[in-house]
Order: structure tokens, then sequence, then C-alpha cells
């Protein structure tokens, strides 16, 4: 009985001890540990005013913005016009720094303290995207993100009488201008990107061909070659712009004072070829950032007369403001945002032919080169084995020069198109690499 009793008790022990560890073992499962939740910031202002070169005045406009980045941004300038043709432009971006999505809840512009709708007739005014959009309410502008407005006024007489024209001060009129939008913290519905900035994903044009019947270019293209798409940049709406990661198989000719004057206005045509139904809203040519699409003053690059322009002549400004000429004559620079874009991303603007061949491609832009009195070039801007190739001696991208005499050559480039994806377009399958690229849903 005796040894029955110190079993139990032996069993009691060891019970005891087991237990004991079993609870020294529990407390070394306890975890201490902090839990964080950064504050949200809303940080939205505009930066970096650029004038676009050919205004006339270099005069930057005025940002008002509070340290604290109000929601309320607000641009100031004043501008004297004097010559039908002038015009005066800038580009402003608006940044979302916070980690707050915010959209657009009114865009409100003056002249002279009176509502834009009350400007004068030989006044046009325009707020759009750099790119063109509109600029409308309830558009995103996710964390994170921006954008770039472009504000232009142009003094425009074309619609205006004898003595509407008569009754303008010869010494012009200054007139005080104020761009505001004023954004708030976005709804739900605000989409955001499912891509990132150098994604590959696939897009079969609904188009077999890339053409144009546009006056002075020729050749077709089979867009079945260029369907491997590069994103270069997310749209603070919600879309995506991608570039072909192949230049075209076959090239596009332009030629002549035909092929020059409409070089945008072609080569936008043969974008179009690119576009899909339900997944794009837009195409454009690369290189292409609001210039003139078909210039219709052909005074000084038509024949009409026997001496090129010298390099201090100020020809008169093409429709749409000028674009395409600083001073009148050295062309456009409006072609940089998208050149910047795809270098940004490849780190080079060198493209091949979906098979491995480099060859040169267009731009949608002009240049106008003077070489001396007798000798200038007006010439389509290009890539040529990743370098910009402006036109002038030895180019071969002149499709109308001056040289004791007008001369017209038919040039050839590949090219490279940009589309826009549409809003919420998300992937089906693959990784977004050149090897396995996104498939859409």
């Amino acid at each position: 009985m005796k040894r029955q009793r110190n079993k139990t008790i032996l069993l009691l022990i060891l019970l005891l001890i087991i237990g004991i560890g079993f609870a020294a073992l529990a407390t070394t499962l306890k975890i201490n540990g902090n839990a964080h939740i950064n504050k949200n910031t809303w940080s939205i202002y505009w930066t970096n005013p650029q004038v676009v070169d050919g205004s006339v005045s270099s005069t930057i406009p005025s940002i008002e913005e509070s340290e604290e980045h109000l929601p309320n941004t607000k641009a100031t300038w004043s501008v004297t016009l004097r010559n039908p043709g002038d015009y005066y432009e800038f580009t402003i971006d608006a940044i979302n720094k916070g980690t707050i999505d915010a959209m657009i809840t009114k865009v409100t512009s003056t002249i002279d303290g009176k509502d834009i709708s009350e400007k004068p007739n030989y006044l046009k005014y325009s707020v759009t995207y750099d790119d063109g959009r509109k600029i409308e309410n309830n558009q995103p502008l996710g964390c994170g993100l921006s954008e770039t407005y472009k504000v232009s006024i142009y003094y425009d007489v074309t619609n205006m009488t004898k003595e509407e024209i008569e009754s303008i001060p010869e010494e012009g009129i200054t007139h005080e201008f104020e761009f505001e939008v004023t954004y708030e913290m976005a709804t739900d519905e605000v989409i955001k990107s499912n891509f990132k900035v150098g994604d590959y994903f696939e897009l079969v044009p609904d188009k077999e061909e890339a053409t144009t019947t546009t006056e002075g270019f020729s050749g077709t293209t089979p867009t079945a070659d260029q369907t491997l798409w590069r994103v270069i940049k997310l749209n603070a709406d919600g879309t995506v712009d991608a570039v072909s990661e192949y230049i075209s198989t076959n090239n596009i000719t332009v030629s002549g004072v035909d092929g020059y004057r409409n070089l945008v206005a072609g080569l936008e045509d043969i974008a179009s070829c690119y576009s899909k139904e339900d997944y794009t809203i837009k195409t454009r040519m690369m290189g292409y950032g609001g210039q003139t699409p078909s210039i219709e003053d052909t005074y000084y690059f038509n024949g009409a007369i026997n001496k090129a322009p010298q390099a201090s002549s100020t020809p008169s400004k093409t429709t749409g403001a000028g674009h395409e000429y600083k001073d009148g004559l050295t062309g456009d620079t409006l072609y940089l945002r998208d050149y910047q874009l795809v270098k940004n991303t490849y780190g080079n603007l060198k493209a091949t032919k979906n098979g491995g061949s480099s060859a040169k491609y267009w731009l949608a832009s002009r240049y106008y080169y003077y070489y001396n009195a007798t000798r200038v070039y007006y010439s389509g801007r290009a890539i040529n084995n990743g370098n910009l190739v402006n036109g002038g001696p030895g180019s071969s991208f002149d499709p109308r020069w001056y040289n004791s005499g007008w001369n017209n050559a038919s040039i050839s480039a590949c090219v490279r198109p940009i589309i826009t994806l549409k809003q919420g377009i998300d992937k089906e399958s693959g990784t977004g690499t050149k090897e396995d690229p996104y498939i859409l849903k």
C-alpha cells in the first residue's frame, strides 16, 4: 500500500513538473509588437509653368499655392496681343503628392475679372491637357500621379467684321487672365490603372493595314506586325499610353510640298489604323503633341518666291498659332513629350522591325533648317538608330528644299504609333514581360 502511495505521489510530482514545463513554454510564445498607421495626406499642387516658344511674352504665370497645398489651385497672368496671329501659350503640371485620390470638381477661367465666356471676339481661348484631351469635372487625379495642362490665348480676326477689327487699338490691349481648378476627394468610382510603366501587353489592331489617302503620302504597312505594346505613361484619368515595341516592316513615303505641309495629318491618319474597338480611346504617331495637322500657308515653301528666306526673315505664322515654328522659322518642340516618355522607359529611342532589323522611323514633327541664303530645308523629324534626325545637309528627310531653285524629294521611313487604353482595362493572363506579355480581357 505504501508502495502504491509512493507511486501516486511520484505521478503527481511528474504531472506537476510537466505542467510547469508547458507553462514555461507558453510564456515563450507571447508576441509583443506595435501597429503604426500612417496619416493620410492631401497634397495637390501645380508646378513647372513653361511658356511655349513663339509666345508674345516669355513671362511665366504666377501660381497661387499655400504651404498646405490647398485643393483650389490657381494661375494668373497678363498678356498684350497686338497683331493677328499673336499668341500666348503655357503648360503647367498638376501633381498629387498625397495619399488620397482626388478628382476635378470645378474648372474656371476669367478675363479681366469676368467669366471667360465674355472675352472679346478677336480672342480664342482654350484649356486642355497637353495631349489635347478636354478637362472636365469628375476626372480623377490619382495619388502619386500627375497631369499637364495647356492654356492658349490666340489673336484671331477670322470671324470679325471690318468695323470690329478697326476698333482695336494699334498698341493692342492688355488682358488679365485667371485659371483655376478645384479638386476634392475622389469618389469610389475612381478607376485606378491595372498597369505600371514598362509593362508589355498584346493587342491586335482592328485594321489589317495602316495607310492614308493624305496628299503627299504613299505606302502601306501591315498592322499585324505591331501587336506588342509597352506602357510609357499612366494618365491621371485612369487611361494608359503605350508605344509599339516594333516599328513597321514597310515604309511610309512622304513627298514634296504636300508631304511637308501634311506631315502630321498623314502620320496621325496612319496611327488611327492601330485602334482597337472596346480597348483604345485614342491613337497618335510618336512625336505628336498638338502640332498643326496640315499647314495651309505654303508661301515660303511652295515655289511662289524665287529665293530662299533669309535667316533673319520672319515668315507669317502658320495656322494653329505657329506651332511649327519658333520666331516663324525653326521648327516645333511639341514632339518632346513622346520623345522623352519613350526614352525614359527604354533608356534610348532605338527600335527594330518585328524580326530584328533596325530602320528609321517618323516622328510627327516638322523642322526648318537654314543653311545659307540660297539653301534651306523644310524637313520631317525622324529617329535613325536611336538618334534624332532634324534634316539639313546630308539628311534624307527633306521633302522640300531650296538650292538655287525649289526641289522635291520622296522620303521613306517606318512608323511607330502610340495608343491610349481606356480606363479599367484588365489583364487575363501573362506576367507583363516582353517574353510573356499581358493578354487583355
